[in-house]
């Protein structure tokens, strides 16, 4: 309503400028011009008076922010409180492994990038997300199990870049070679995905939902680091209760074992080896390969992996660079199905290198 008494203050001012100066049309000119302004700044006033939330349709709540993202009256525009969050969430990072080397083959390391606060996301959305996964890796599965199509889409790649054509190569060799060695196999995938918000009732998203960026099969990184900061983020939530209430209510976070998950899957990945192979995994000293890139500065995500196999599920992890592989390995035994290196008996090789050329030796 007050928005609407401004309205006609506009063409009064067009009018005016138009014809001859007349004083008392200046006057209702400016009077109409400081009345709107006054309107305008009542709305303004009850708007941020208010701080009226605005529900995602599902439950999550979003604060209306303009152009430029306004912290006033937030945690943020409270500058000590936010320089002893940042401290803590810092010193959690360190003291929980959320950390990176400083740089390539450094021994020196730094928390890893990091927010201090999660994101509101819509439930609904967030939960679509986390369903769908399981069918884009059963999909990529698929995919991976049929070589010949494989071959049919990338040929036209090949044409163009050496490395897919070598990666073609390696395919058609081993294809010729007859049966498989091993038939099993475990894939480790991650979907990252961009949040689309809502454009209307009526447009192609009525909704927010998750849209699909890439999907990684090959070297599907911070599985260990996005479990940590999962935690970080309920600790810093507990931890300043009082000052994030407002925002976050007393909502808990959805928990992230991602780190976990991967390694049950390693482990069950081995069991399989060992009872296909009829082998005992303690009594033969079963390992896990991770081929890695030399002083790799993501070590940390790693390493969490690394640990949670071993405390787990008591299976070592093993590293090593393609360059190390190739020199060290131990080869396989005569009918080319085990293969053994630095006297340990490896039953999965999981790459996190290998998805570049300079990978290679």
């Amino acid at each position: 309503l007050l928005i609407a008494h401004c309205l006609p203050t506009f063409p009064t001012l067009r009018r005016t400028m138009a014809s001859p100066p007349d004083p008392k049309n200046l006057y209702k000119t400016a009077a109409a011009v400081a009345a709107g302004a006054v309107a305008l700044g009542g709305v303004y006033f009850l708007l941020r008076k208010r701080k009226r939330p605005l529900c995602s349709g599902d439950g999550a709540v979003l604060y209306p922010t303009n152009n430029r993202t306004n912290y006033e009256k937030t945690i943020f525009s409270d500058e000590e409180l936010l320089l002893r969050i940042r401290e803590e969430a810092i010193d959690y990072a360190m003291c929980n492994g959320l950390v990176m080397r400083e740089k390539t083959g450094s021994q020196s390391f730094v928390h890893a990038p990091i927010t201090l606060l999660p994101a509101i996301l819509p439930r609904k959305a967030f939960k679509q997300a986390t369903d769908i996964a399981a069918v884009f890796s059963s999909l990529i599965d698929k995919i991976a199990r049929h070589p010949s199509y494989l071959e049919d889409v990338l040929v036209d790649v090949s044409k163009n870049d050496n490395y897919t054509k070598g990666l073609l190569e390696i395919l058609s060799e081993v294809r010729n070679q007859g049966d498989r060695k091993q038939n099993i196999t475990l894939g480790l995938f991650r979907s990252d995905y961009m949040l689309q918000k809502s454009l209307g009732p009526d447009s192609k998203f009525p909704t927010p939902r998750f849209l699909q960026v890439e999907n990684n099969t090959i070297a599907a990184s911070f599985g260990g680091l996005s479990s940590r900061v999962a935690s970080l983020h309920a600790h810093i939530l507990q931890r300043f209760h009082k000052d994030t209430l407002q925002r976050f209510g007393d909502a808990s976070l959805p928990k992230n074992p991602a780190v976990d998950n991967l390694a049950e899957a390693m482990a069950k990945a081995v069991e399989a080896y060992a009872k296909a192979e009829s082998v005992d995994v303690k009594e033969h000293d079963l390992a896990v390969m991770m081929v890695v890139q030399p002083g790799e500065s993501n070590a940390g995500d790693q390493r969490l992996l690394e640990y949670s196999l071993m405390s787990n599920h008591n299976i070592r992890m093993i590293r090593a660079t393609f360059k190390e592989v190739s020199k060290a390995y131990e080869g396989v035994n005569s009918d080319g199905k085990k293969l053994f290196f630095h006297g340990f008996h490896i039953a999965l090789v999981y790459f996190r290198a290998g998805y570049t050329p300079k990978d290679l030796p």
